[in-house]
């Protein structure tokens, strides 16, 4: 072998050395699987909770709940008060951009009771990883009334924020309670839930600081990958 050779031999092993590990670990960073709602069971009392993903938005890849027969209670013990739980709950799914911050929950519902004196109150929460629960401010409506979150006069709405940048989503339940309480007259209404087809749906951030894109530091790293290919490509030429 000539000296020429053996040089051509060490460069060619250097640069696979250097070159291919920046290139790998750079397309390993951009190509991180977006947060992702699997959902593993859902449940309503008295109906049928039925989910389907929602397209990727920034980063988040989502869920609609719906219910397919709509949830239904009645207090028969005359306690006064009957309460709807609604459950949905899911395992891992990717990690979330370490440029967002927090992300929606829009929902639209309605709420029912053969008791129309007495109010109801609403309560949306979602938990992540077993971490502390966010949650909506109970808040009080009508029988009849079709709960909004997108009519913010009347209605509350509801963002998760992240309790860290760049977190994995290892597990996740959302629950929606529904109580009305009758203290005057004995209970015995019956209290229900309508949520028509894709109506909580946790989602992507829409715009802003909390949409996320590549960052800075990954596309250095696929760019000192490929330049370092090129050059070594073209000094192999000129040796």
């Amino acid at each position: 072998m000539t000296s020429l050779d053996r040089l051509k031999q060490t460069f060619t092993g250097a640069r696979r050395t250097i070159a291919l590990p920046l290139v790998t670990l750079a397309v390993a960073t951009l190509g991180a699987q977006a947060a992702t709602f699997i959902p593993d069971s859902a449940s309503c009392d008295g109906g049928t909770v039925s989910t389907s993903a929602l397209p990727d938005v920034n980063g988040v890849t989502g869920v609609k709940i719906f219910t397919t027969a709509p949830c239904s209670v009645t207090d028969t013990g005359g306690t006064g008060t009957a309460t709807i739980n609604l459950t949905v709950s899911g395992g891992p799914g990717g990690t979330f951009d370490l440029a967002m911050v927090s992300f929606p929950v829009n929902f639209v519902f309605t709420i029912n009771s053969s008791d129309t004196y007495d109010i109801i109150f609403y309560t949306l929460s979602l938990q992540l990883n077993g971490l502390t629960v966010q949650q909506t401010s109970p808040w009080p409506v009508s029988a009849g009334t079709t709960v909004n979150s997108a009519d913010g006069e009347n209605f509350n709405s509801f963002s998760y924020f992240l309790d860290s940048a760049g977190m994995a989503l290892n597990s996740w339940t959302l629950t929606l309670l529904v109580t009305q309480t009758d203290p005057f007259n004995g209970g015995g209404q019956t209290l229900s839930l309508d949520i028509p087809p894709n109506s909580i749906d946790i989602t992507g951030p829409a715009s802003g600081g909390e949409s996320p894109s590549p960052e800075p530091s990954s596309l250095l790293l696929l760019g000192s990958g490929v330049g370092l290919l090129l050059f070594s490509k073209r000094s192999l030429r000129r040796v």
